[in-house]
Formats: C-alpha cells, sequence, structure tokens
C-alpha cells in the first residue's frame, strides 16, 4: 500500500462528528418516544426524523474550517 492510499479517510471528522450527535440525538427521542407512547414503530419513526433535524442543525452549526 503506498502512503498517498494510507492517507485517504473515509469520512471526515466533522462529518464523522455531525453524524454521531444526529446519531445520539435520534437515539434520545427514540427512547423517550418509547417509554411514552411504548410503540416501537412509532419509535422509529421520531428517531429517523430527530436523525434528520438534526444532520441539518448540525451541519448548519458546525463551522467548515
Amino acid at each position: 500500500m503506498s502512503s498517498k492510499q494510507a492517507d485517504t479517510k473515509l469520512i471526515s471528522t466533522r462529518s464523522a462528528l455531525i453524524m454521531a450527535l444526529a446519531l445520539i440525538a435520534a437515539i434520545g427521542a427514540g427512547l423517550l418516544t418509547y417509554l411514552s407512547n411504548h410503540s416501537l414503530p412509532g419509535a422509529v419513526l421520531t428517531g429517523g426524523g430527530a436523525w434528520a433535524a438534526a444532520v441539518i442543525f448540525f451541519n448548519t452549526i458546525i463551522g467548515k474550517d
């Protein structure tokens, strides 16, 4: 493996941070929804929506540089 291939990243650190924070928000929203309604499909849908909204939010507030 050449040094050029060894230095390539799958995703940037910024993208990984955004996805991790969005995942934490989605798990929290889904868990709270499940504890409130005891509906797994509703919790999954809520978590998915929260994940999408969190990605947009964190992408906006975390600087590109």
